[in-house]
């Protein structure tokens, strides 16, 4: 069980059909299981989870799990989530849009 989650996003907006960005996630963490993320983007380049870099990232399915053995039941967890995603056109995730005129 999850509690006391937070989120900090930071986020790179440039030109071209993909963005960059990073996440911080914090929370508290009770009964030890199998935890994963849903992710709906195009690439994790790092995964830091309770300051242990993560070598083999599994992302796949839009999930990424997080190794058990680097989180700390009963306790807070840190986990940054650096990533590439790409602009959506569906209006479910982040939308651009240029204007032919202007």
């Amino acid at each position: 069980m999850l509690s006391k989650v937070k989120y900090g996003l930071l986020l790179s907006l440039g030109e071209g059909e993909r963005y960059m960005g990073r996440v911080m996630i914090t929370f508290k963490l009770k009964e030890l299981d199998n935890l994963f993320l849903d992710f709906i983007g195009v690439r994790v380049f790092e995964l830091i989870v309770n300051n242990h870099l993560v070598k083999d990232i599994d992302f796949k399915n839009h999930r990424i799990t997080l190794p058990k053995a680097f989180l700390k039941d009963g306790g807070k967890n840190e986990v940054l989530i650096k990533f590439e995603s790409e602009y959506v056109h569906n209006s479910a995730g982040l939308h651009k849009f240029t204007d032919p005129v202007d």
